[in-house]
């Protein structure tokens, strides 16, 4: 009759009360996953596994000073310790990596115009057979690329674009006979386009060679970087604006032959892309991140892009495409606008929009499968992870 028989008396507040009936919070704790903080509601741990999910593609969103950079160095940290047997690899554009990397004890790669570390734009790996034929599939990721750094927004005329098809396809042909000799670079295939004679190809190669021997050459090198430590951080902050897009797509390119040998010894990798919408604003380098992402679940990578401008990405259709077909999703605060946009996508509810719209930094929702969780990932401020993980001006500069 719900007459209270024991002498003593409990107010319950309506959020309270609801914790008590069963299957009213929604909860995520999967053994031997990253602890992403606390579910906001019910206060249990949020505990994420992605390799259980569909697949390991995933995205944290948020606006500048949302906690974005926190999260994803959690993320990092944890499967760094909890996985030993996979590998990590952070592309980095603003340099906010280098103190985690540095206390992990993980490999930093400077990229730029004046760095000794140099990535060879044509290497290539004969095992990648994700697209039939090895040669086909880098000729045309290479393809992609020199229209990147010389195409302009019109991009290169069907004659050019044949010539320069024709030039490495050649140049990798006469090296798998003879893998012993080094790998072609971009000086080989400016000098095999000078040398087909035609008009076309002569003025490609003049307008690579800038890139090739000139003052922008950072690309045309060898590679001469240690890649064997299983975290690696491509700090990419010292390309310049003309080599920042082809610079993005020749590590990405250096990342697949990296996953591509971790499939043949069975080893998972992981990927974080910072600033992610730089990718997209050129569109040959966002069809080879679109590229990676749709073979990404069957080559054991697991790929996350990091990004505030949420805008930039919605108006993108690749981009849409690939939200709409994540499996894992760390939405932080957002704006109005943007908050209205993902909920369009994502088929998100009112109640949900609130759970990352006016929240505090570290706080949002996560989406896991079909799991929709509001969540609490705030640090003490006092912590030894709060200060390896912040970018707070105050914090580094007390």
């Amino acid at each position: 009759m719900g007459n209270p028989l024991p002498p003593m008396r409990r107010t319950l507040t309506t959020s309270s009360a609801s914790i008590l009936v069963p299957f009213t919070s929604q909860e995520l704790c999967q053994p031997g996953g990253v602890f992403h903080g606390v579910n906001a509601r019910s206060g249990n741990p949020l505990v994420i596994d992605r390799t259980l999910g569909m697949n390991g593609n995933g995205f944290i969103l948020g606006t500048t000073g949302s906690g974005k950079s926190q999260a994803a160095k959690n993320e990092i940290t944890q499967t760094f310790l909890l996985r030993e047997q996979d590998d990590l690899i952070v592309i980095d554009p603003e340099h906010e990596f280098t103190p985690l990397c540095d206390r992990l004890g993980g490999q930093r790669i400077e990229i730029g115009e004046r760095s000794s570390n140099h990535i060879n734009a044509l290497d290539i790996e004969y095992s990648d057979d994700s697209e039939g034929d090895p040669i086909r599939g880098k000729s045309a990721s290479v393809l992609n690329m020199v229209e990147a750094l010389i195409g302009g927004a019109d991009g290169i005329d069907k004659a050019q674009r044949s010539l320069i098809d024709r030039a490495v396809t050649q140049l990798y042909r006469e090296h798998h006979e003879k893998p012993d000799r080094p790998a072609p670079t971009l000086v080989d295939l400016t000098e095999r386009l000078d040398g087909l004679g035609e008009p076309e190809a002569v003025d490609a190669a003049r307008t690579l060679e800038i890139y090739a021997t000139g003052s922008l050459d950072a690309f045309a090198h060898p590679t001469n970087v240690d890649t064997s430590n299983r975290l690696l951080v491509y700090d990419v902050s010292g390309l310049g604006a003309e080599l920042k897009t082809f610079g993005l797509m020749v590590v990405l390119d250096q990342v697949w032959n990296r996953v591509v040998r971790n499939r043949a010894l069975g080893r998972r990798t992981w990927l974080w892309v910072d600033e992610f919408h730089l990718l997209f604003s050129n569109p040959y380098a966002a069809e080879t991140f679109l590229r990676i992402y749709k073979r990404a679940r069957k080559w054991g990578l697991s790929p996350t892009g990091i990004t505030q401008n949420i805008e930039e990405l919605l108006t993108n259709p690749a981009a849409r495409l690939m939200l709409a077909n994540s499996d894992f999703l760390l939405l932080m605060n957002q704006n109005p606008t943007d908050a209205d946009a993902l909920c369009d996508l994502l088929k998100l509810s009112d109640e949900q929009r609130g759970f990352f719209t006016g929240v505090q930094p570290g706080q949002g929702m996560a989406k896991s499968g079909t799991a929709f969780i509001p969540f609490d990932g705030r640090f003490d401020t006092g912590s030894l992870l709060y200060q390896l993980y912040t970018t707070k001006f105050e914090d580094q500069h007390p």
